[in-house]
């Protein structure tokens, strides 16, 4: 049995950001999305930078990744370099 709305929490979370319309299922994957890139940036497996992350995941929204990469420097995972990120 599968509900109309399991597309929205598919590990291809990029995709449904896009298909759907109901905004706390477009929320529940923009915290997926959120969690993926932290780790991936994490991991040092993505560039801390918008272009880094862009490339890895595309359709992504500047906003997300701004959350993302501020997040991380507030933390102190990351730290202001020339115009972006790095790792300290």
């Amino acid at each position: 049995m599968s509900a109309v709305n399991d597309g929205c929490f598919a590990n291809e979370c990029d995709q449904c950001v896009s298909e759907c319309t109901n905004e706390p299922l477009k929320a529940k994957c923009d915290s997926q999305l959120y969690f993926d890139i932290r780790d991936a940036i994490l991991a040092k497996g993505v560039k801390p930078s918008f272009r880094g992350v862009t490339r890895q995941f595309k359709g992504v929204s500047r906003g997300l990744i701004a959350n993302v990469l501020t997040d991380l420097h507030e933390t102190g995972f990351l730290k202001n370099y020339r115009n972006g990120y790095a790792f300290t």
